[in-house]
């Protein structure tokens, strides 16, 4: 059934089901679930996306299997880094060496092309995924994305003849922090004016650059052979701390709590990891060799280490501090890598559709095995309504039949009314 008038939707949830129930439910979806070619779908883990810098390709790797899926997906000529989308549904390519951006499908592990300058380095999405923002290292700039299109928007933001290398947007989506290499400095965007508001010293050779979830922190690597990881305080634009790593750090990721940053040491062979609250190093973990790209998933237990000299990926448990597994092949001299999100939540503002029908959380017309995932989570009270406010009809329980039903949208075609 579709939703037709949304209004003020009232929306049932049925307590935790008892134990017999849930295996039950779980023992249908995960039946109904591998028509859809996703046999562990209940159990489904976000993917990872590798930039392969000398093979020109993503590798994808199940975070549920650690094991590499499909063949490597073809892209320019050396792609850098990588950004997904909030809802999951792309992922966006810089390439070094190449005159575009590679827009990558991830239902269908295809890429498109977005010709938007020359040498690119990093690239960001916004938090309501609207925008990517790429820099142009040749000239200097940064460049948007209409997410939307997946076409250059005009604008672009001016640096200043700076060489602008990786960036991170803040949570709340006002900022954009981005490392510039040659002038030792961070870069300060006002992304509603798209202009340049401030400039950090940083000193030495920034490059690897995140957030914190709260917005308060800027952590950037410090590429020298005594590399340490520069604290910026968002408020007061300045660096409140250096923190000592190892040797030419390049890339740092923080928990999505925020009590731990991870910065990779390229020459080191190691990860240190940082306390966030007093800035000291409390652990230094052995992985592959060269590691450069970090990456951690959206529950916080794993990060996913590319080490560039043995085109490997490392995956380390976070709560023991330490290596699992066997490093996961990819392809050579892998770069950068981002993790996609668990599940499509619900944007800001949702993209026109008549009726979203049962499970159409994003209101896209299509029903995803991700949202089929988070409408079992919210009947198994692991996860809020919102994550699906807009694929429940007015009035309809979160429960089986709804699941069912949101199953059956996913193996047909999602109705307009």
């Amino acid at each position: 059934m579709c939703a037709g008038d949304r209004g003020s939707p009232v929306i049932a949830v049925r307590g935790r089901p008892s134990s017999l129930w849930a295996s039950r439910a779980s023992s249908v979806l995960l039946t109904t679930l591998s028509l859809l070619g996703y046999p562990h779908a209940l159990d489904a883990q976000p993917l990872a996306y590798v930039a392969n810098f000398s093979s020109g390709t993503i590798s994808v790797i199940d975070t549920a299997t650690n094991t590499a899926v499909a063949a490597p997906i073809p892209v320019g000529v050396g792609p850098i880094d990588v950004a997904v989308t909030p809802d999951g549904r792309h992922a966006y390519v810089t390439n070094l060496n190449s005159s575009f951006v590679s827009v990558i499908d991830t239902a269908t592990s295809t890429a498109m092309r977005v010709t938007v300058g020359l040498r690119f380095f990093g690239v960001a999405v916004t938090p309501d995924g609207a925008h990517a923002y790429v820099s142009n290292n040749a000239i200097g700039k940064l460049s948007l994305i209409d997410v939307a299109t997946n076409t250059p928007e005009p604008a672009s933001i001016d640096l200043n003849a700076s060489r602008p290398v990786f960036l991170a947007v803040a949570p709340d989506g006002d900022r954009a922090y981005v490392s510039e290499y040659a002038s030792g400095t961070v870069s300060v965007i006002d992304l509603s004016a798209n202009t340049v508001v401030a400039s950090i010293p940083i000193g030495g050779r920034p490059l690897g650059i995140a957030v914190s979830p709260d917005g308060t922190r800027v952590y950037v690597v410090n590429n020298l052979a005594h590399g340490a990881v520069a604290v910026v305080d968002t408020a007061m634009a300045a660096v409140v701390a250096a923190i000592p790593v190892g040797a030419y750090p390049t890339a740092v990721a923080i928990a999505p709590d925020g009590t731990r940053a991870y910065a990779t040491n390229s020459r080191s062979g190691s990860v240190s990891v940082i306390e966030t609250v007093t800035n000291t190093v409390v652990g230094s973990i052995p992985v592959g060799a060269g590691p450069t790209g970090i990456a951690i998933t959206p529950d916080g237990k794993r990060a996913y280490v590319n080490n560039h000299d043995a085109g490997t990926v490392s995956v380390i448990d976070t709560a023991v501090g330490q290596v699992v597994g066997s490093e996961i092949p990819v392809g050579q001299e892998p770069r950068g890598i981002a993790i996609q999100p668990v599940s499509t939540g619900v944007p800001p503002t949702p993209p026109p559709h008549a009726a979203p029908c049962s499970g159409d959380c994003d209101g896209s017309g299509a029903v995803t095995v991700n949202e089929i995932i988070v409408l079992v989570n919210i009947d198994l009270g692991t996860a809020e309504v919102s994550a699906c406010r807009n694929g429940i009809p007015q009035g309809d329980a979160v429960d089986i039949t709804l699941i069912v039903k949101a199953v059956g949208y996913a193996l047909t075609n999602c109705p307009t009314s």
